[in-house]
């Protein structure tokens, strides 16, 4: 049953920044793919197992903390309730962020071909997408179902359910150790960043560090429920330094075409001046 313990002003400040951080970090992308009007250069499999990734880590903290802390909304007013669950909110926004993600990827995804892929081609790979974002959800709402009978339903002991959590968080680290590749390798390809938000990496990377310190010292988290948070920062960081590598490319390509450019102004000029 509930087992509440006031959490400290330390653990509620770091809690409640943490929330904001991941909600403010997705606004770049999601402004970055509106204002493009296309979601060219985001890898729809990182979405998906980003999306996966973060269910999956989301039952496994459900579990964990249902009899020490969620209960605990049922006897205790709901800001107790809420400062005691600031870790399980925490882990709510990130799957949630990437389902609003997933859903401009597939608004704002183009057809028209590019240099990689014909029209038929993008086309398959937007039906493939939608068909594993469902599959996605609904397996991660059938898990959920799949617990909550187990516990409520069936009275299967504490230990069980323990296993059950730490395996959907075992998995959620085995997902989250390719969650990046995709992406990564998108970027590779088209030597750009595209649609993908620089500004989003920079302000999740060094918050994963944060996430890792919240979860696994000040809320005692179970190491299948942080694990995950250190791969992706490794990740992240090999992305960042990538799209700056690219970014940084790109640059000097202009710098050197607009003194081309000048030059060629400059010879042209210098033409007509003999012609005249």
């Amino acid at each position: 049953m509930c087992q509440y313990e006031a959490p400290s002003a330390l653990n509620i400040s770091l809690g409640v920044f943490l929330i904001v951080r991941i909600s403010i970090s997705y606004i770049p992308q999601f402004v970055s793919i509106i204002r493009r009007g296309t979601s060219e250069g985001l890898s729809f499999p990182t979405i998906a197992l980003a999306f996966l990734s973060g269910l999956l880590t989301l039952i496994n903290t459900g579990i964990l903390n249902w009899n020490p802390k969620v209960l605990c909304c049922m006897t205790h007013p709901l800001s107790e309730c809420l400062a005691v669950n600031l870790s399980l909110i925490q882990l709510m926004i990130g799957p949630t962020s990437i389902f609003i993600l997933y859903i401009l990827f597939l608004r704002y995804f183009t057809f028209a071909p590019n240099e990689a892929q014909t029209r038929f081609e993008r086309a398959r790979e937007f039906r493939f997408a939608t068909i594993i974002f469902s599959v996605v959800f609904v397996s991660a709402i059938t898990l959920a179902t799949v617990a909550g009978i187990l516990y409520y339903d069936f009275g299967i002991s504490s230990e069980v359910m323990v296993k059950y959590a730490q395996t959907c968080g075992g998995i959620s680290s085995v997902v989250i150790l390719f969650q990046w590749m995709p992406q990564i390798w998108t970027v590779f390809k088209l030597k750009s960043p595209g649609s993908l938000s620089v500004p989003m990496l920079a302000l999740q990377a060094p918050g994963a560090i944060l996430v890792i310190y919240f979860l696994a010292v000040l809320n005692k988290a179970d190491f299948t429920t942080w694990a995950p948070y250190v791969v992706t920062f490794i990740e992240q960081v090999i992305l960042i330094a990538l799209c700056a590598f690219y970014h940084i490319q790109e640059k000097r390509a202009m710098e050197k075409s607009k003194v081309l450019n000048d030059i060629v102004t400059t010879v042209d000029e210098k033409q007509r001046l003999l012609a005249n």
